[in-house]
């Protein structure tokens, strides 16, 4: 089996799905990945074929991400940052987008993502781990002075919690 990161599908749609939202068009997705909607179809079934692939995508780069992160930097109020520290860096940005859609839409993916998040902060209470996601999702909903610079944005969230 190909390694999801290999593969310029799947990295394709969770770029897509970044910037367009879960909606976006297998065309399109086709067509950042040099393939037609077609053999997307021919080789995941469906589009939610494709989403699940992308969301397995996900779980394992938020994998790799949490184990090379120390335990302290993501226990207590440091796990409501969580998305915002990862936003500060440039390659994480477009993944870290596709969670904010995954929150909002309910998924799978989203809710796991935020029980995690709240486990990890042990003693923190819930509602302060789920204030620092909202919170990051409100600074990122009303984006201030540029809207494509994520990493500054996360930056600036993150310093105005210190």
């Amino acid at each position: 089996m190909t390694s999801p990161d290999s593969d310029p599908i799947v990295r394709a749609a969770v770029l897509r799905f970044a910037v367009e939202g879960f909606e976006a068009p297998l065309r399109g997705i086709g067509a950042d990945a040099g393939v037609s909607a077609a053999l997307i179809m021919k080789r995941f079934g469906s589009k939610e074929g494709l989403r699940e692939a992308t969301d397995a995508f996900v779980r394992e780069w938020i994998r790799d991400v949490r184990s090379d992160m120390r335990a302290d930097t993501l226990a207590g109020d440091a796990s409501a940052d969580f998305l915002a520290r990862l936003a500060t860096h440039d390659e994480h940005a477009a993944l870290v987008i596709y969670l904010v859609h995954s929150i909002l839409e309910g998924s799978d993916l989203g809710r796991d993502l935020i029980e995690e998040l709240v486990a990890d902060a042990g003693d923190t209470p819930r509602y302060k781990v789920i204030d620092g996601v909202g919170g990051f999702f409100l600074t990122m909903l009303l984006r201030g002075d540029d809207p494509t610079d994520l990493p500054t944005l996360a930056r600036r969230f993150l310093a105005e919690r210190a």
